[in-house]
């Protein structure tokens, strides 16, 4: 086996072991040595990581990378409904990367912010093509151009995240307040495209 295979794999065997861990701890909690101890030497850990925050962010990828290949496989429906199925399936199956993500979400490190952004960037240039699609497969109002509806949208998501990220989570409430964030973002991306209110006609 080449040097680069084996590179590969122990940085998935370390990255795998690491999910766990930070999944079930969480950023604060979680520790070097727990993921050591399940048969990764502490000196392997740190030839691949130099250190607990870089394992972490390469965690962070991991997770965003998984999810992003699982919503990219409901994108030839391109349909709201399809999209949270997706989203909100692979949570369910992956409940330790899905603590990740959350926490990167509502809960985010802030010292590693700028890292963090840019392990999602894939992510979120997907949620803003898969947005545009479903814009541009709308009867928009004629006072409304698609240009103008992601500007919208963009702000709108902006303020969401602002507003969850702003709560006050306690320690093992994470769950809870990601699942009610996963329910607003569906009634609030649904309200973006389809409104409020039935216009009458005068």
């Amino acid at each position: 086996m080449k040097k680069e295979q084996r590179t590969a794999m122990s940085k998935k065997k370390i990255i795998e072991a690491a999910i766990r861990e930070f999944g079930k701890n969480g950023y604060k909690g979680a520790s070097v040595n727990s993921i050591c101890n399940t048969g990764i030497p502490k000196g392997l850990l740190y030839h691949n990581f130099k250190n607990r925050d870089e394992l972490y962010i390469a965690c962070v990828k991991e997770c965003y990378d998984a999810l992003l290949v699982c919503l990219k496989g409901s994108d030839s429906e391109y349909s709201l409904q399809a999209y949270m199925s997706a989203r909100w399936g692979f949570f369910e199956a992956f409940p330790m990367k899905a603590n990740i993500i959350f926490e990167t979400m509502l809960h985010c490190p802030q010292h590693l912010y700028k890292e963090i952004e840019g392990a999602k960037s894939p992510f979120n240039q997907f949620n803003h093509d898969y947005f545009n699609v479903l814009l541009h497969r709308l009867d928009l109002r004629e006072d409304i151009s698609a240009e103008e509806a992601m500007k919208h949208f963009s702000l709108i998501q902006l303020m969401f995240n602002a507003y969850f990220e702003s709560l006050d989570i306690k320690e093992g409430n994470l769950s809870s307040v990601a699942g009610m964030r996963e329910n607003f973002l569906a009634k609030t991306i649904d309200l973006i495209l389809y409104g409020i209110a039935e216009r009458k006609n005068k």
